[in-house]
């Protein structure tokens, strides 16, 4: 859609992800891309923040205290 302002006003022609999705014919999906784009992204994170919680490992210690 172009809808993003390009740093420096520059023309359409400057317009990296345009030129990339014309290139290839896919101009009329590009907003099913950027949302495939933002939900891979956001399911990257969730995995990220998850590996704590899967990743736990657990050893037993023997303490003594000699009080």
């Amino acid at each position: 859609a172009r809808q993003l302002p390009l740093i420096g006003n520059l023309g359409d022609s400057a317009h990296d992800w345009g030129n990339l999705l014309t290139g290839w014919g896919l101009l009329q999906y590009d907003t099913t891309i950027g949302v495939v784009f933002a939900l891979t992204g956001t399911a990257c994170y969730a995995a990220a923040l998850s590996v704590p919680f899967w990743m736990k490992t657990y050893e037993e210690a023997d303490i003594e205290l000699d009080l």
